[in-house]
């Protein structure tokens, strides 16, 4: 996760440094140019001789991502649809700054151990399925509740079943001692809980979404809530 993030802090930053140090501009015969319905192919030859190759990309991603909507294309010039990608990349860039880091920051804040899974069936018209999982409180401040998805998946890597997970004690600030919790789920035989109990290649993948600390703060990955 950390070696992601850096990954998309350097490409950031290389984007910036590029727009910045890139003193070309495109032709204005071409720039101004307003996209038809038959003058792409014209377009594209004229920019292959005269435009940079940052202006070739951006063109090229606009009208690959906006082809299938001929309005959002024909009628605005070159230069338009340059900078509306480059407004579109920014944008995403951000959100996948914004989302790593958070991903990031919930892992950096504590540790997960899975132990296992406890089949209670003491009542053979509901059995339950018992997630037990250990909690280690690696910040700098308490934690009152840690919530997330625990996913088991086959050897192919696709996913069998997800548990969501929550924990319901406040954890204290502690490198050295851990809290063990459980969840029980109701076992449903119609489901892949049946699975989960009867194959043994399982592997069980735990994916953090918020904690909340006792002071109120709190970190929430939004795509990963389910």
């Amino acid at each position: 996760m950390i070696n992601t993030l850096k990954l998309i802090l350097l490409c950031f930053v290389a984007v910036c440094l590029g727009a910045a140090c890139n003193n070309q501009t495109l032709d204005p015969k071409i720039a101004n140019q307003k996209i038809t319905k038959t003058n792409l192919a014209q377009i594209s030859e004229e920019m292959q001789k005269k435009a940079t190759d940052e202006d070739i990309e951006y063109f090229v991603n606009a009208i690959t991502r906006l082809g299938n909507t001929p309005d959002s294309i024909i009628g605005k010039s070159v230069q338009q649809l340059i900078e509306e990608q480059k407004k579109y990349y920014r944008g995403e860039l951000e959100k996948t700054l914004v989302g790593t880091g958070t991903r990031v920051a919930l892992f950096l804040n504590h540790q997960f151990k899975y132990h296992g899974i406890r089949f209670l069936d003491e009542d053979p018209n509901q059995p339950k399925n018992d997630i037990v999982f250990e909690i280690t409180n690696i910040s700098d401040k308490e934690i009152k509740r840690i919530e997330g998805n625990l996913s088991y998946y086959d050897n192919n890597g696709n996913i069998i079943r997800i548990f969501q997970l929550a924990t319901g004690t406040n954890i204290p600030v502690t490198n050295e001692k851990s809290l063990i919790f459980s969840m029980p789920f109701n076992h449903n035989v119609k489901t892949a809980d049946t699975l989960i109990r009867t194959r043994k290649d399982l592997r069980a993948i735990w994916t953090p979404t918020m904690i909340e600390f006792a002071d109120g703060e709190v970190l929430k990955d939004v795509s990963l809530q389910k």
